[in-house]
C-alpha cells in the first residue's frame, strides 16, 4: 500500500520556523476562528411562531418520541 505524505503540516509551530503575521494570533490558538471572524445578532423573530399550534403539535410528537425511546432504553438496561 502506498503512503501518502502531505504536502505540507496539518499543524505549525513556531519551532517548525513558522511565526504568524504582525497583530495574528498562531493557528494553534483555539480561539483564532472566534476571534477573528464576526457575526452579527440574529435577526428579530416573532416569538408567536413557537407559540402556534403547529409547533405546539409537533412539539408534543417529537416529546412522545423521546420519551418512548428513553423507556425502551431503560428497559433493556
Amino acid at each position: 500500500m502506498k503512503s501518502c505524505t502531505p504536502c505540507e503540516p496539518r499543524h505549525r509551530s513556531a519551532t517548525d520556523g513558522y511565526a504568524p503575521a504582525p497583530g495574528r494570533r498562531p493557528f494553534s490558538d483555539p480561539a483564532h476562528l472566534a476571534g477573528d471572524v464576526t457575526v452579527g445578532p440574529p435577526g428579530e423573530r416573532p416569538l408567536t411562531i413557537k407559540r402556534s399550534a403547529e409547533f405546539l403539535a409537533l412539539r408534543a410528537e417529537v416529546e412522545d418520541l423521546v420519551r418512548a425511546e428513553h423507556r425502551a432504553h431503560r428497559s433493556r438496561v
